[in-house]
């Protein structure tokens, strides 16, 4: 019983790796595309992609356009947490470390951008996102070990 249970946790570990993984390279794509492009081209994207949820000329979408650090603190906070994911419960704490890399190299490439330019705020709304998202996974296995363990118990 015990080594089928060992079976289940890996095949269940790798379909966790790919379930977290896909959203993670999404969103380094995403970001990626966000910090590589032209404010202008940027702005013509967000118009597409605000259209597209009804966001248009919305109080929100006005704000979000206004405040790009709220951007940037979501999508590092939501890659830090896919790739945490996406890790092993032993190399958890690297998933911060590629997306820290990640925000770093985006950052770097803006330098050479002549519509962007790197900015050590955006670089440190970018690591607060980072802390954010692995926090909140961490505190997501903490509570599923608990509800787990509870359920266990009472099926006992």
């Amino acid at each position: 019983m015990r080594e089928q249970l060992q079976i289940y946790d890996q095949r269940q570990s790798r379909a966790g790796a790919v379930l977290w993984g896909m959203p993670a390279v999404v969103l380094m794509i995403a970001l990626m595309v966000a910090s590589c492009t032209s404010t202008q081209g940027f702005n013509e994207v967000y118009s597409e992609v605000a259209g597209f949820f009804s966001l248009g000329g919305t109080v929100m979408a006005k704000w979000l356009r206004a405040n790009s650090e709220f951007g940037h603190f979501v999508g590092y906070a939501l890659l830090s947490l896919s790739l945490s994911g996406a890790m092993s419960r032993r190399r958890v704490f690297v998933a911060p470390l590629i997306a820290l890399g990640f925000g770093l190299l985006m950052e770097g490439v803006q330098v050479f951008i002549p519509s962007r330019g790197a900015s050590l705020g955006d670089m440190g709304v970018n690591v607060l996102g980072v802390v954010v998202g692995l926090g909140l996974y961490l505190l997501w296995v903490i509570y599923a070990r608990d509800f787990i363990g509870t359920a266990r118990a009472r099926k006992n």
